[in-house]
């Protein structure tokens, strides 16, 4: 038995595209990447200061200070 080539999926038919449109980043990860791309070692934000620390797997994280 051969499968046709064509599928008429109804899930398909109804995907439209997105606008595109990206939402502004809020003001919290403006700064979590300002300190990212320069590498600080920690930020301020909201009188909370978020200091660089790293998970086993490597990745890079800011976590709030207690």
């Amino acid at each position: 038995m051969k499968k046709s080539s064509t599928c008429t999926c109804p899930m398909k038919k109804n995907m439209r595209k997105s606008s595109g449109k990206k939402r502004p980043l809020n003001a919290y990860m403006k700064k979590l990447m300002q300190a990212r791309k320069s590498g600080a070692k920690s930020f301020k934000y909201n009188d909370k200061t978020y200091v660089k620390s790293k998970t086993k797997t490597g990745l890079i994280i800011y976590k709030s200070k207690k």
